[in-house]
């Protein structure tokens, strides 16, 4: 599957008509946007839960895009899978959580770079100095001339 894994849930046009098929392949804005997965994924009476997957990020507007190709009306659509990191149901919108163990390792991994290597590379370089909170002074206040008179 992709790097990039969205459910969805559409609206069924009709209770007796038959769920469309899907297209992998939708123009949004003149740009061919791909889907490397596009199926069912659990229904209800009235709508039906789509797994939607594609191997890039997607250009705003490329799900409702495909969604509308197939003549249905998108009315959920949420971000379950970035990469090799899942995303949890419970964490709220706007909220982060850490990431841990073979999450970590698996990203480091995608960046083309070993987590060892970077701990081992961060102890040889040292702490990082503290930030230097010290407010500046400006021209006025430390009693230099500034040029003007």
């Amino acid at each position: 599957m992709g790097n990039v894994h969205r459910q969805t849930r559409a609206l069924r046009p009709q209770q007796d008509v038959d769920w469309p098929v899907m297209p992998t392949e939708v123009d949004v804005e003149g740009q061919a946007v791909r889907f490397s997965v596009v199926e069912p994924a659990g229904a209800g009476s009235t709508n039906q839960w789509f797994k939607v997957a594609s191997d890039r990020t997607l250009p705003r507007g490329a799900i409702r895009a495909l969604f509308d190709a197939a003549g249905l009306k998108l009315n959920r659509a949420m971000l379950v899978r970035w990469g090799p990191v899942a995303l949890p149901r419970d964490l709220p919108r706007g909220r982060w959580r850490a990431l841990e163990g073979a999450e970590l390792d698996a990203l480091y991994a995608l960046a083309g770079r070993d987590r060892v290597e970077e701990r081992e590379e961060r102890k040889r370089r040292g702490p990082r100095p503290p930030p230097d909170r010290r407010k500046k002074k400006s021209a006025a206040t430390t009693g230099r001339r500034t040029g003007r008179r």
